[in-house]
């Protein structure tokens, strides 16, 4: 099983979230930080790609600008 860059992100994304709560963004985010002042601009890139899912996981759901269609 393979496990690409992007599926990687949202896992973590997930992990970070169940494990730190609602401090995983600032905690992603303080890691992303520490990375760019290394010098690891691309390391620093994935976990603010991670910090951003995180984000988009805790968005609640869009609502549906029409009706519903009823389901049978």
């Amino acid at each position: 099983m393979h496990i690409d860059l992007d599926e990687a992100i949202k896992i973590y994304a997930n992990v970070s979230r169940s494990r730190y709560g609602r401090k995983a963004r600032k905690r992603l985010l303080e890691t992303a930080r520490a990375l760019r002042a290394r010098g690891d601009r691309h390391g620093a890139a994935v976990w603010e790609r991670v910090a951003v899912e995180v984000d988009r996981v805790d968005a609640p759901p869009a609502k549906s600008g029409g009706r519903e269609e009823a389901r049978i």
